[in-house]
């Protein structure tokens, strides 16, 4: 009599059992990769909606002559080729208007503005404004930038 070789049933239910650890394993890694890239990509899409915002705010306010309304969340001023800008934020836009309304974002969750005279104590008088700190925060879903940025007036 020929003897056959072959799998017993304890090798297979063995076989069976690591290689449904290794597909879970693999599974749980291509997840999180998922996972993490598009975390990634809403995180760089909201710094890069942030940046944006910041950078324009802070190139107009370096043209600013003269302020005619601040509070903590709004600032209306000239330019010096005559234009009148304002940005306000009312949660959770920031609007800029000048010769129409924009809105810049809709995922800002706080946004603030102070105001300093030349040796660096805050104030609210329009004619003695010679920088300017925003800070705003963006949120989307569990992802959140915060910027900050100190613009110096030039022409004030």
């Amino acid at each position: 009599m020929q003897t056959i070789k072959g799998f017993t049933l304890i090798e297979m239910v063995i076989v069976m059992l690591v290689t449904s650890i290794v597909m879970i394993s693999v599974s749980f890694m291509v997840s999180w990769g998922f996972t993490n890239y598009f975390t990634g990509v809403k995180a760089t899409s909201l710094t890069n909606q942030a940046i944006i915002a910041m950078a324009r705010i802070s190139k107009e306010l370096q043209q600013a002559s003269r302020f005619s309304a601040i509070t903590a969340t709004s600032m209306t001023f000239t330019t010096t080729e005559g234009s009148t800008i304002s940005y306000s934020w009312s949660t959770p836009t920031l609007t800029r208007t000048g010769a129409s309304s924009q809105t810049l974002n809709n995922q800002i969750t706080s946004f603030s503005l102070a105001y300093y005279q030349s040796n660096f104590s805050t104030t609210s008088t329009l004619t003695s404004i010679q920088a300017v700190t925003i800070q705003m925060t963006l949120n989307n879903g569990n992802e959140i930038v915060a910027l900050i940025n100190t613009v110096f007036l030039n022409n004030m």
